[in-house]
């Protein structure tokens, strides 16, 4: 089964965070501040740009996939934040190489945000969230065109590579494997597949398994040790390396900050 043009919601919340800390989230992230801090600066800043954005009261942002980024956020700031992958396939996110943090004026759209996600249940609010969420990719599409962009034929091509990563891919699988299964060579399969992905093999494992290990993580019964388990990791300890490695934080700590205030 193929997964083009796939809208995955991983995580919704309202409120406030206070925080400062810097990472790289393995979503997109759509954020809205419907009340700011006052004379308390609150600010997201890109490590890739450099270029700093001030939390404002009535502005929207996003944060691309895997974008390293330093938060600032004061106890006053209330804000709508999803994160969410757009994928042509299960660790291959549209926006994975977009090049910069965006932010934009909608307080009309700023002040729907929190009766959309406050009114659990609503089928017809989650149709208009997942119409903003589209409107927003958009938006960023048209702003900067995606890089890589990929053809689906040739997508279909790695299908064999792509449903085995996101069927059986583990911290045990190795870019050998994938060559083996494409019936090539390990340095010709990862030209190639760098060459019509975007994406080098190993990156795209990587993605993959931080991919995975989110989505384990926020379940309500899960525990770090259970989860560094189920994708074969050699030690508790290695895979909370692993894992603030590529997101900026622990896992106890993603843990925390995805299930409180979690729609």
């Amino acid at each position: 089964q193929h997964e083009y043009m796939n809208l995955h919601l991983q995580h919704a919340a309202i409120g406030s965070w206070p925080c400062f800390n810097k990472a790289a989230k393995p979503t997109n992230i759509f954020f809205t501040v419907f009340e700011d801090g006052g004379d308390q600066e609150s600010f997201i800043q890109s490590a890739v740009t450099d270029e700093k954005m001030l939390m404002q009261s009535g502005f929207c942002y996003f944060i691309p996939f895997n974008h390293l980024t330093t938060w600032k956020l004061s106890p006053e700031i209330k804000f709508v934040s999803i994160h969410f992958n757009l994928e042509l396939f299960y660790g291959i996110d549209l926006f994975q190489n977009y090049p910069e943090c965006v932010m934009w004026e909608a307080g009309d759209l700023v002040d729907k945000m929190p009766k959309l996600l406050q009114e659990r249940g609503n089928m017809t609010n989650i149709f208009h969230l997942n119409e903003i969420i589209y409107s927003t990719c958009r938006r960023m599409a048209e702003k900067n065109a995606l890089e890589h962009s990929i053809n689906l034929v040739t997508l279909t091509r790695y299908t064999p590579v792509l449903r085995f990563v996101a069927q059986n891919g583990t911290a045990e699988t190795r870019v050998e494997e994938l060559a083996d299964i494409m019936k090539l060579r390990s340095n010709v399969f990862s030209r190639n597949f760098t060459r019509d992905l975007g994406i080098t093999p190993k990156i795209f494992l990587v993605n993959t398994l931080v991919r995975k290990a989110s989505d384990l993580l926020r379940r309500p019964d899960s525990s770090v040790r259970e989860v560094a388990e189920e994708l074969k990791f050699s030690s508790e300890y290695y895979f909370s390396s692993f894992f603030k490695k590529n997101t900026g934080l622990p896992p106890k700590i993603f843990q925390q900050q995805n299930r409180l205030n979690n729609l």
